[in-house]
């Protein structure tokens, strides 16, 4: 098995060799601020109808010109392997090539905990599970 991507809930195509070089980069623990997310290398797809169904609705794509299409639009995309999800983020169309196959890359989402600890005050935490005899 070669794992399943889904990208806004479609399974796209995959060829057999096609990997999935995800970084994942660890966080500075002094400054989260600071923190990367996870992304992956230039994935390639293969041009077959439903991977061109689906980029001619995400990303405004035209068949008929290769090369048009909104690079900004962003997709959720999950990727399985043996029913395990790997990874969740969002994938973003790089560019199609003439030898008729689309380029992407995949981002994680990353959750800015410092900005959201920044609307916290201490005193609104639960520390209640900790109250001890």
């Amino acid at each position: 098995m070669i794992g399943e991507l889904f990208i806004n809930g479609v399974l796209v195509d995959l060829t057999s060799t096609a990997p999935f070089p995800i970084s994942y980069n660890v966080g500075d623990i002094k400054d989260l601020s600071k923190r990367k997310g996870t992304s992956s290398k230039t994935i390639n797809l293969p041009w077959t109808r439903t991977n061109i169904e689906l980029f001619k609705s995400v990303y405004m794509f035209s068949a008929s010109s290769i090369g048009n299409f909104d690079p900004t639009v962003r997709a959720t995309a999950q990727y399985y392997y043996n029913s395990i999800l790997l990874f969740n983020g969002y994938a973003q169309l790089q560019r199609c090539t003439l030898d008729k196959s689309f380029e992407i890359t995949l981002y994680s989402e990353v959750v800015d905990y410092v900005q959201q600890m920044n609307k916290i005050k201490i005193n609104e935490l639960d520390f209640s599970e900790y109250n001890h005899t």
